[in-house]
């Protein structure tokens, strides 16, 4: 396990650079129930902080898969009012929102894709005003890692369960830009840098962009007159300031509606909803 000290140095980036946490403000932690040590500590470094209330919501694969394996479709197919309410309450509140994800590309291989897909639509409708208010930054969120075992292991196979875990969590720390002598500096640093190529990249107006790779991939983009890039800092209706994802390298755009053709393969797998795709 990495020393309290940079896991510290990690909750306050995610507090501090991500959330952008302000005195007074509820933080609702979404985190799987192995994580619960790191998840105590942020909890500690969000009061500090001076947030009047943390909340944590629980998941756990093993139970989500039992989930799957032994209800029945009609369990997927509407989501409790309870579970609205609880997003709903804390969204109306303008609570700041973090979800620490770990991933397993084989939590859902061989179950039934109509209660996956079911289960989706539910929390689609049911949660509708809660996931159009995270998309349009009425109020700050953030995704970010943290290890799991399935996860380690996945990544380092040749190594025991206990190293696996902990070199998972250092290439955690290290891609979030958390393992430095002074990791909030380097974040000042690194967004400063983005805005300085997002802000390149608009005056450039380019018309289109060409992608190619060695597998096959020939992708043209047409790009609309006056976009503009965005990347690292976001801001809220309230003019918050706050990272929406945690590492974050990218600056991005829109592609023009129907100006996008070629073919696209991808150069490493891909994790989707629980299920690995591959070639």
């Amino acid at each position: 396990m990495p020393t309290t000290k940079q896991l510290t140095a990690y909750a306050r980036v995610l507090l501090q650079k991500g959330l952008n946490l302000q005195k007074g403000q509820t933080l609702v932690i979404n985190a799987p129930v192995e994580s619960y040590d790191f998840v105590a500590l942020l909890t500690k470094e969000a009061y500090t902080a001076g947030a009047a209330q943390v909340v944590c919501n629980w998941r756990s694969d093993d139970m989500a898969r039992l989930r799957y394996e032994h209800e029945d479709l009609q369990y997927f197919e509407s989501l409790p009012d309870w579970r609205r309410d609880f997003s709903l309450y804390y969204y109306h509140k303008k609570a700041a929102f973090l979800s620490l994800i770990s991933a397993n590309p084989y939590l859902m291989d061989g179950i039934d894709t109509h209660k996956i897909f079911a289960q989706q639509k539910a929390q689609n409708e049911a949660l509708k005003e809660y996931i159009d208010g995270m998309m349009a930054s009425k109020t700050t969120w953030l995704v970010a890692a943290v290890p799991s075992a399935v996860w380690a292991k996945l990544l380092y196979p040749d190594l025991d369960e206990a190293a696996a875990y902990e070199a998972l969590w250092k290439q955690i720390l290290q891609s979030s830009r958390a393992d430095g002598a002074d990791a909030l500096a380097d974040w000042d640093a690194h967004l400063a840098e983005l805005k300085k190529r997002r802000t390149w990249m608009t005056d450039q107006h380019f018309t289109s962009l060409h992608y190619t790779n060695g597998l096959g991939t020939d992708l043209t983009i047409g790009l609309p007159a006056g976009h503009i890039w965005q990347g690292g800092m976001e801001e809220t209706a309230d003019h918050l300031l706050f990272n929406a994802n945690i590492p974050t390298e990218e600056i991005y755009s829109a592609p023009k509606a129907d100006a996008v053709n070629g073919t696209v393969y991808s150069t490493k797998p891909l994790v989707y909803n629980g299920n690995l795709i591959d070639k």
